[in-house]
Protein backbone atom coordinates (compact mmCIF):
# COMPACT_ATOMS: atom_id res chain seq x y z
CA UNK A 1 0.00 0.00 0.00
CA UNK A 2 1.40 3.31 -0.78
CA UNK A 3 1.48 6.23 1.91
CA UNK A 4 1.89 10.13 1.33
CA UNK A 5 4.74 11.64 2.56
CA UNK A 6 3.00 13.38 5.47
CA UNK A 7 3.22 12.70 9.39
CA UNK A 8 -0.28 10.62 9.82
CA UNK A 9 0.93 8.22 7.16
CA UNK A 10 3.05 6.79 10.20
CA UNK A 11 0.07 5.94 12.07
CA UNK A 12 -1.78 4.63 8.48
CA UNK A 13 0.79 2.28 7.95
CA UNK A 14 0.85 0.78 11.58
CA UNK A 15 -2.87 0.43 10.91
CA UNK A 16 -1.93 -1.59 7.86
CA UNK A 17 0.34 -3.82 9.38
CA UNK A 18 -2.34 -4.92 12.10
CA UNK A 19 -5.29 -5.06 9.70
CA UNK A 20 -2.48 -7.34 7.73
CA UNK A 21 -1.93 -9.72 9.99
CA UNK A 22 -4.88 -11.23 11.78
CA UNK A 23 -4.81 -13.97 14.59
CA UNK A 24 -1.34 -13.31 15.27
CA UNK A 25 0.26 -12.97 19.12
CA UNK A 26 -0.77 -9.16 20.03
CA UNK A 27 3.26 -9.03 21.34
CA UNK A 28 4.13 -10.45 17.88
CA UNK A 29 1.62 -7.50 16.12
CA UNK A 30 2.73 -4.91 18.11
CA UNK A 31 6.54 -5.17 17.13
CA UNK A 32 5.78 -5.26 13.83
CA UNK A 33 3.67 -2.03 14.01
CA UNK A 34 6.62 -0.43 15.91
CA UNK A 35 9.35 -1.71 13.20
CA UNK A 36 7.40 -0.35 10.86
CA UNK A 37 6.89 2.93 12.19
CA UNK A 38 10.83 3.64 12.60
CA UNK A 39 11.19 2.73 8.71
CA UNK A 40 8.08 5.18 7.81
CA UNK A 41 9.29 8.01 10.17
CA UNK A 42 12.33 7.07 8.28
CA UNK A 43 11.12 7.28 4.52
CA UNK A 44 9.36 10.69 5.75
CA UNK A 45 12.39 12.02 7.78
CA UNK A 46 15.30 11.38 6.07
CA UNK A 47 14.34 10.15 2.63
CA UNK A 48 11.70 12.93 2.02
CA UNK A 49 9.93 10.77 0.02
CA UNK A 50 6.12 8.94 -0.05
CA UNK A 51 6.55 5.16 0.65
CA UNK A 52 4.90 1.97 0.15
CA UNK A 53 4.87 -0.77 2.76
CA UNK A 54 4.12 -4.82 2.09
CA UNK A 55 3.15 -7.18 4.46
CA UNK A 56 4.07 -11.25 3.65
CA UNK A 57 3.34 -14.05 6.02
CA UNK A 58 4.85 -17.08 4.92
CA UNK A 59 6.28 -20.70 6.66
CA UNK A 60 5.84 -18.81 9.63
CA UNK A 61 7.79 -15.27 9.20
CA UNK A 62 6.35 -12.08 8.59
CA UNK A 63 7.94 -9.72 6.34
CA UNK A 64 7.25 -5.98 6.35
CA UNK A 65 9.10 -3.97 3.31
CA UNK A 66 9.20 -0.06 3.24
CA UNK A 67 10.19 1.64 -0.28
CA UNK A 68 10.69 4.46 -0.78
CA UNK A 69 12.25 7.01 -3.70
CA UNK A 70 15.74 7.78 -1.69
CA UNK A 71 18.77 6.51 -3.12
CA UNK A 72 20.33 6.81 0.65
CA UNK A 73 20.31 3.34 2.18
CA UNK A 74 20.08 3.58 5.84
CA UNK A 75 23.23 3.13 8.09
CA UNK A 76 22.94 1.77 11.83
CA UNK A 77 24.07 3.93 14.35
CA UNK A 78 25.47 4.18 18.02
CA UNK A 79 24.00 7.14 18.96
CA UNK A 80 24.92 8.69 22.57
CA UNK A 81 22.58 9.58 25.45
CA UNK A 82 22.20 12.75 25.00
CA UNK A 83 21.64 12.27 21.13
CA UNK A 84 17.91 13.17 19.84
CA UNK A 85 17.68 11.07 16.42
CA UNK A 86 19.72 7.56 15.34
CA UNK A 87 17.70 4.48 17.00
CA UNK A 88 15.75 3.82 14.79
CA UNK A 89 17.24 1.33 13.60
CA UNK A 90 18.84 -0.05 16.36
CA UNK A 91 15.46 -0.96 17.45
CA UNK A 92 15.01 -2.46 14.47
CA UNK A 93 18.38 -4.39 14.24
CA UNK A 94 17.60 -5.74 18.64
CA UNK A 95 13.73 -6.44 17.68
CA UNK A 96 13.79 -8.37 14.19
CA UNK A 97 14.65 -11.53 13.64
CA UNK A 98 16.84 -10.65 10.20
CA UNK A 99 16.21 -7.15 8.67
CA UNK A 100 17.89 -5.41 5.33
CA UNK A 101 18.18 -2.93 2.92
CA UNK A 102 19.38 -2.89 -0.98
CA UNK A 103 18.64 -0.27 -3.69
CA UNK A 104 16.23 -0.53 -6.43
CA UNK A 105 17.97 2.00 -9.10
CA UNK A 106 15.03 4.26 -8.23
CA UNK A 107 15.04 4.38 -4.72
CA UNK A 108 15.54 1.74 -1.91
CA UNK A 109 13.59 -1.53 0.10
CA UNK A 110 13.95 -2.32 3.61
CA UNK A 111 12.44 -4.91 5.27
CA UNK A 112 12.43 -6.72 8.71
CA UNK A 113 11.62 -10.42 9.50
CA UNK A 114 9.45 -11.77 12.35
CA UNK A 115 8.90 -15.25 13.47
CA UNK A 116 5.15 -15.25 13.97
CA UNK A 117 4.52 -18.78 15.38
CA UNK A 118 7.15 -20.02 17.69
Amino acid sequence: MRFPQHTDSVFRARQFVRGALPGLPEDTVETAELLTSELATNAIVHGHTAFDVEVTLSDGTIRVTVTDLSEHLPVLLSPGLSDVHGRGLLILDQLADRWGTYGTGTGKKVWFDLRALD
